[in-house]
């Protein structure tokens, strides 16, 4: 976490001090930067704000957002929207986040759960490289992402999973981040580029380097900047499954095209897909440096897919033979290398 964001939280905590809820209550007003330490439900509408609007505070605590809407301003640096950080069975749910640097932000702890929440136009700042997603988990296990819609955020992922803090996510602590369900999910229009001219790697659902052992399934994924779905390196055996992805990666900007699922980690399952009119790849495995090196992707498990009308082929492995991926029963009009299209 950058000292820039460390302070901006410390004075959130520091000018709510007064107004921390002390008891749970049926409706509640809840202002700008309260923070929230009981049960609460909200009576009204909490923005614009021009920092986090709520910070959570304590274990096994439910905010239920009660059809409102919690909102920020159109400029950068407001931080999340909603932060949770270091707590344990948390639950949010049931109305809108927006106009912040992220919708929700899960960090640390474990055991929460986000369910019936629009998190939509949550845009970080580039210059920082501050949030930039709709909702994220960030160092934080088993956690339960439910029939929520991520909405035109970016400029990273409408949902995101990360592990540890790197160049773009300098507030993401440290800690595992395995054992999440993102279950469910709309994700639409996550198309929000770095800058004008790019880079543009904004996708739909982002499994940043050691974001493992997590489950997406059940999720539609349209229209993102970049990929619908990506598995960053070292973000292994994860299980994608049952989700449907299409139209991704119909950026405008100089970076490669966008595929629906590009996997660049290893002992990952994807089974029973659909992966449709992608800009790039339906499925594509393993990755090419600008050099014309590959960095293999292995063991992966690609199996019982249908996918089609992608600009490139629809299953695509970069590796030379494969290289122990298992391609089986996909059912697709184009495909590159043979090994790939095994029945």
């Amino acid at each position: 976490m950058g000292l820039a964001r460390k302070l901006a939280v410390a004075a959130v905590l520091t000018l709510v001090s007064t107004a921390t809820l002390v008891a749970p209550a049926a409706a509640t007003h809840v202002g700008c930067g309260t923070v929230i330490t009981r049960s609460t439900s909200l009576d009204s509408d909490v923005g614009p704000c021009p920092s986090t609007a709520i910070v959570i505070q304590g274990d096994n605590i439910k905010v239920d957002l009660n059809g409102h809407r919690v909102f920020g301003t159109p400029d950068p640096g407001e931080g999340p929207g909603i932060l949770s950080r270091h707590n344990r069975g948390v639950q949010i749910t049931n109305g809108t986040v927006s106009d912040f640097d992220a919708g929700i932000a899960i960090e640390g702890g474990g055991n929460n759960k986000v369910m019936n929440v629009t998190a939509r136009d949550n845009i970080g700042d580039s210059a920082t490289g501050d949030y930039g997603d709709g909702i994220l988990i960030a160092s934080s296990v088993d956690n339960l992402l439910l029939k929520n819609q991520a909405i035109h955020n970016g400029p990273f992922s409408g949902i995101g999973i990360y592990q540890a803090a790197d160049s773009d996510h300098p507030n993401t602590p440290g800690g595992p981040a395995t054992g999440n369900t993102i279950n469910q999910n709309l994700v639409l229009d996550n198309n929000i580029c770095r800058t004008a001219s790019g880079p543009c790697d904004n996708d739909g659902i982002r499994l940043e380097p050691g974001a493992s052992k997590n489950i997406l399934v059940n999720n539609i994924v349209r229209r993102s900047a970049l990929d619908g779905i990506a598995l960053f390196r070292t973000a292994n055996e994860n299980v994608v499954r049952h989700n449907t992805v299409e139209e991704n990666g119909f950026h405008n900007v100089a970076h490669r095209k966008g595929d629906g699922i590009r996997v660049f980690s290893d002992r990952n399952e994807v089974i029973d897909n659909l992966f449709f009119r992608n800009a790039g790849a339906g499925i594509a495995v393993g990755f090419m440096t600008p050099r014309g090196v590959v960095r293999p992707a292995v063991e992966n498990r690609i199996i019982d897919n249908k996918t089609g009308g992608n600009l490139r082929f629809d299953l695509h492995d970069l590796n030379p033979d494969c290289d122990n991926n298992v391609w089986q029963a996909n059912k697709y009009d184009t495909a590159f290398p043979p090994c790939t299209t095994a029945p």
